[in-house]
């Protein structure tokens, strides 16, 4: 466990000293020059491109610039949240190969829907930099919407919206959650984490379904273990092909009736945190 959080701190760092910035939320009405104009108050611009290029109608733009000191992407982090002409801007580092600008498909993937309220939800230290979580939708309609651009890169269901009103605590707990459903009536919930568990660290699993129609919500210790569970869609488990989808609910964690079977599971799973054997 020490080790995977040491890489994806090194990941992290690496992301903070990336020389290029990826801008979402941006007015449609704002032009390449004003953007210019606001970043290139912190440093030297090397290249700024804007999505779609001007003329184009669409609901927001996405920028990315490229400075020629990592230092300045770092202070322009900063402005993040800050109202520009009739937006809140979200901004993050960006890394790629060679340290080139993303292409115009990268930005459709990450684009800010429509609606966009001011400024996203925290992220825990660990969370991926570019996996986001923001308020969309106008007054009276607004859901919480998770926007992943290796889930949509893979071809896989984008994450499904959440009421607005739901814990910013649970939002990360759900957003690393899948339902597995079509899962064989005689497979165990033990069996069932030794098999994600072989994919990915796993952090908690709950039975649910009926003795006929058996399912199970599975909880990774990361976020990107759920492009993974996707990628195992298909699988044969027992007599069945799993089915994965996205979790809309966080797993109620296990009390303390049930240390003992905890106990138990983590000397067979040293990696495993918890397991529930409730149905749901």
């Amino acid at each position: 466990m020490g080790e995977r959080k040491e890489k994806c701190s090194f990941k992290m760092a690496m992301a903070l000293r990336s020389p290029i910035i990826q801008i979402t939320n941006i007015s449609p009405s704002c032009s390449l020059e004003q953007i210019r104009m606001l970043f290139g108050n912190i440093g030297v611009i090397e290249e700024l491109v804007v999505y779609p290029p001007e003329g184009d109608d669409c609901p927001s733009k996405v920028c990315f610039i490229k400075f020629a000191d990592a230092i300045n992407a770092e202070v322009a982090l900063h402005l993040h949240n800050t109202m520009f002409l009739d937006r809140a801007l979200i901004i993050l580092p960006v890394v790629t190969e060679g340290g080139t600008i993303p292409d115009e498909k990268y930005a459709e993937l990450v684009r800010a829907p429509l609606h966009t309220s001011a400024g996203i939800h925290p992220r825990s230290a660990l969370w991926p930099l570019d996996v986001i979580s923001m308020v969309v939708g106008r007054p009276g309609e607004q859901v919480i919407q998770t926007i992943d651009p290796q889930l949509s890169s893979m071809g896989f269901p984008a994450y499904p919206p959440l009421p607005a009103a739901t814990d910013c605590n649970r939002i990360e707990e759900i957003r690393r959650t899948v339902l597995v459903t079509n899962l064989d009536p005689k497979l165990t919930c033990e069996q069932v984490l030794e098999f994600f568990n072989n994919h990915a660290e796993v952090k908690c699993v709950r039975m649910a379904g009926s003795d006929d129609e058996r399912a199970a919500y599975v909880e990774f210790t990361e976020q990107a273990s759920v492009v993974k569970a996707f990628g195992l869609m298909g699988t044969k488990l027992g007599d069945r092909q799993i089915m994965v989808q996205h979790s809309n609910c966080a797993i109620i964690k296990p009390n303390s009736s049930l240390a003992g079977l905890e106990d138990t599971i983590k000397k067979a799973n040293p990696r495993s945190a918890n397991v529930s054997t409730s149905g749901g």
